[in-house]
């Protein structure tokens, strides 16, 4: 067993999380796959097992926000009004609450006036209430926190992908992304069928159940479990498809699917000399204190999930690693894994780096 895979399972022996997946690939060929100890403490993790991507879903959306612009459908000037004209009629009476003038540039790097954590599932039981919810909610100081990260845009963006391309989220991912990336073992609420295979998340106390199958953030299970920041389940080797498309802006077949233009706009630093690094819809590596570790180059992007995921991506040295993990089983307190992928990403470069 070499050091990476080594690490990995002893990760797992100190409890940082159950088992998980991992890839490690170029802009030509899977360098490394592999999965290591269990789901829930009892069955064995499989390549093809499910994991809750939870926030890199945002990466799903921001790539159906790029295809769309590349085909001349939206620009990141524009505002929320531009696609929900009625956005600001839904409270009327309630003042100094204008989201209308939001742009999805602001949305994509966590720079608008929406609020980061917000807890309105316990408020709101469908996704109308959910969303007017969201408009209601008082602008924040962007002065006192230039950049917040905000689920809330993300929740918005699906309505606009919707009303763009007239299908819902779901379908418009199928058509925008899976398929022409190949892509077929990730979905939205998996089928009851597929439960044994799903790496359960953590004990809810709001659900009073631990939670397998079902999305693990509670504002987009309000949504049907179809959002915009939260709800896909996919296996690593999945989500390696969207991170080489990244490094090479291919298809699964080879042919183009988002320009290098846009591949750059999308994964500079949009935000620099503000308090958090980002680009559009994808965090940035600048300077230390980072998921990616020690090692990865600045400019290096990606994102990571709330549950224990993560990719990332190194254009310098042409090198994507995707870590899927279940951390919160069974408890959200369990931090130990920010520490663990850092090192990880550290035994990456050291045996792949270039």
């Amino acid at each position: 067993m070499d050091n990476l895979k080594a690490y990995l399972c002893n990760s797992v022996e100190k409890g940082v999380f159950p088992g998980g997946q991992y890839v490690i690939g170029n802009t030509n060929e899977i360098l490394e796959e592999d999965c290591f100890g269990t789901l829930d403490g009892s069955h064995p993790v499989q390549k093809d097992s499910l994991y809750d991507l939870a926030s890199l879903t945002k990466v799903v959306t921001s790539i159906a926000v790029m295809r769309l612009l590349q085909q001349g459908l939206l620009c990141m000037e524009d505002t929320l009004s531009e696609f929900l004209p009625d956005i600001d009629s839904f409270y009327p009476t309630y003042q100094g609450v204008d989201k209308g003038t939001i742009t999805l540039l602001q949305i994509m790097t966590h720079t608008s006036k929406l609020h980061g954590p917000i807890q309105l599932f316990r408020s709101c039981d469908t996704e109308e209430k959910l969303i007017k919810a969201i408009l209601a909610t008082p602008s924040r100081d962007v002065h006192a926190a230039p950049v917040e990260y905000s689920c809330c845009g993300f929740i918005l963006l699906k309505k606009v992908i919707e009303v763009i391309t007239g299908m819902s989220l779901d379908k418009a991912f199928n058509s925008l992304i899976f398929e022409p990336l190949g892509m077929e073992n990730v979905m939205f609420n998996p089928p009851a069928s597929l439960l044994d295979n799903i790496a359960p998340t953590e004990f809810c106390r709001w659900r009073n159940k631990i939670v397998r199958g079902e999305v693990h953030d509670e504002n987009a299970l309000v949504m049907g479990g179809i959002s915009g920041n939260a709800g896909l389940f996919a296996s690593a080797r999945e989500v390696a498809k969207l991170a080489r498309m990244l490094l090479t802006g291919k298809d699964g077949k080879g042919g183009d699917f988002l320009s290098p233009f846009i591949i750059k706009e999308m994964t500079k630093d949009h935000t620099k000399g503000l308090n958090m690094a980002r680009g559009l819809g994808l965090q940035i590596k600048r300077g230390p204190g980072t998921h990616m570790g020690d090692l990865f180059s600045d400019g290096s992007f990606g994102h990571t999930g709330f549950t224990g995921t993560c990719m990332f991506v190194d254009p310098y040295r042409e090198l994507f690693t995707v870590l899927l993990a279940n951390r919160v089983h069974p408890s959200r307190e369990n931090e130990k894994i920010f520490r663990s992928r850092r090192i990880f990403h550290n035994l990456v470069i050291v045996k792949y780096g270039k």
